[in-house]
């Protein structure tokens, strides 16, 4: 079962690229950190980022925050900038395999092509920058919900961008209400049989 985890590991890391599942085999065999780059694929990256104005590395660095998709409405309260702007160039990242648009529950977002060029733009932030921006974000969210069980999965959003922003009182608050949706659903599936077993006898 090992067997078949360790080799199924470069292929979901690598997500099929022949490069990338080359390159993170050859760094295998001579580190066991299995999150390393190669110097190889570092130049891969970089290459691909090349003549990227700064208002587009902007928007990668923030959506590089994400391990899903950024939605269009987060960069324009980022940026500031208006939609039609990032628009653009959005679209110089998506002719460039960049990025990609995504539709999810009618909100226009975006995602990177690959995950390793995500990673690659994440860690070469500072951890200031990302602290920030993860905080702001953070907040930015905050302000979906709704305050019934659908704030679920905005509450696992939420602890994932506090906990990396450092913000332990937002962490604990969001991870508590999780954790309170799921133990009252719990609750719910698994009600008390002997109060109900009293009540029928009466």
């Amino acid at each position: 079962m090992t067997g078949v985890q360790t080799c199924a590991l470069p292929i979901y890391e690598t997500e099929g690229n022949a490069f990338f599942l080359t390159e993170y085999i050859n760094t295998i065999k001579f580190n066991s950190d299995i999150n390393i780059m190669s110097s190889k694929m570092q130049d891969i990256m970089k290459s691909r980022l090349l003549d990227i104005s700064e208002e587009c590395k902007n928007i990668l660095r923030i959506s590089s925050l994400f391990f899903d998709e950024i939605p269009l409405y987060i960069l324009h309260e980022l940026t500031g900038e208006d939609e039609l702007k990032i628009i653009d160039a959005i679209e110089k990242l998506e002719n460039k395999f960049i990025l990609k648009e995504v539709t999810n529950n009618n909100i226009i977002s975006f995602m990177f092509t690959h995950q390793k060029l995500r990673e690659f733009i994440y860690i070469n932030q500072s951890l200031a920058r990302r602290k920030i921006l993860h905080n702001k974000i953070g907040y930015i969210i905050e302000k979906n919900l709704t305050n019934n069980r659908s704030d679920i999965n905005i509450y696992n959003k939420l602890v994932y961008h506090f906990s990396n922003a450092d913000n332990n009182l937002s962490t604990l608050k969001y991870s508590i209400k999780s954790l309170n949706v799921y133990l009252n659903f719990s609750h719910e599936l698994y009600p008390e049989i002997g109060r109900a077993s009293c009540r029928e006898r009466v």
